[in-house]
């Protein structure tokens, strides 16, 4: 057996249990996984006695935000730190906040990201395109996003840029049959807004207050009518 890079004598975790064994790696794909595999003299070794062995994680959920002059290693930064964590690609959404210019259009704010981004990451990583209510007509571009290969999306039911029931059912519709997945913020917006105003009212305006403005049960709402939604769009 060929392999460039023996890990020796770690506790592999995987989905099926821990146990001690070897890994050999050639070509950055793992081609065995033996209690003890052969010395070879061409293979690079790395003793992980005591240490834990686990798979690349996939962290489809994240907020980086993209470099300025002010932070100019910022997203690389970031990507460093994913990867001192085992995290071997990243999905991050490009909602605004997170420094794009926002635009008029869902296709043009991936692309400006993916632009902005590219080559300045110490790992892979993707985009999920935040559908936004200052765009014209994000679902329409969806189809074009997919077929680019940005498969998953986000949409805000609350924030000044959050969208309504019509708009998330559109876009479950039309993600879903062309093999894409709407991922949903949910909190019902009018819990939340009712709680924000009687707290600020009241003069509570420090941070700690910020949980206190959405119990579980604002949640807990918006999430019940996600999937409300995504039962009568038959969305997958």
């Amino acid at each position: 057996m060929a392999a460039e890079l023996i890990v020796r004598g770690g506790i592999i975790v995987t989905a099926q249990g821990r146990r001690r064994a070897d890994v050999a790696v050639e070509g950055g794909r793992i081609v065995a996984v033996e209690d003890r595999l052969p010395d070879s003299a061409d293979a690079r070794e790395i003793d992980a006695a005591g240490l834990l062995v686990l798979p690349g994680v996939i962290d489809v959920h994240t907020h980086t935000r993209i470099a300025t002059e002010e932070a100019p290693d910022r997203f690389f930064q970031d990507s460093v730190a994913a990867a001192f964590g085992g995290t071997t690609t990243f999905l991050s959404f490009n909602n605004p906040g997170t420094g794009i210019d926002p635009s008029r259009s869902l296709l043009s704010d991936a692309e400006q990201w993916q632009r902005r981004t590219s080559g300045d990451s110490a790992v892979d990583y993707g985009v999920s395109a935040v559908i936004t209510s200052g765009q014209d007509d994000p679902v329409s571009e969806l189809p074009a996003l997919i077929d680019a290969g940005v498969a998953t999306f986000k949409a805000f039911m609350v924030y000044d840029f959050g969208v309504g029931d019509d708009v998330l059912r559109r876009a479950m519709q039309t993600a879903s049959a062309r093999g894409g997945m709407l991922e949903v913020h949910c909190e019902d917006r009018g819990m939340l807004e009712t709680n924000i105003d009687r707290l600020l009212a009241d003069g509570h305006a420090e941070p700690r207050y910020h949980a206190e403005s959405r119990p579980p049960s604002v949640e807990a709402a918006g999430t019940r009518r996600a999937i409300e939604i995504a039962r009568e769009t038959g969305a997958t």
